[in-house]
């Protein structure tokens, strides 16, 4: 989690390091959400297993 205005040098960083792969997003992130399924369903997010599925789609790409 961080400052939403620091979006632009993360991507600077990831973009001259091939190790870091970054993924933003409107909702949540790489710790999963802070909410409930109630609060998962105002953010129109079916995906209750977001970090898993990002790390399963990562080892695919791998």
């Amino acid at each position: 989690m961080f400052d939403p205005t620091l979006v632009s040098d993360l991507q600077v960083v990831a973009a001259k390091n091939p190790a870091i792969d970054l993924v933003l997003t409107q909702h949540g992130g790489h710790v999963g959400y802070f909410s409930s399924k109630t609060g998962q369903h105002q953010a129109n997010d079916p995906d209750p297993w977001w970090a898993w599925n990002r790390i399963l789609d990562w080892v695919k790409q791998q």
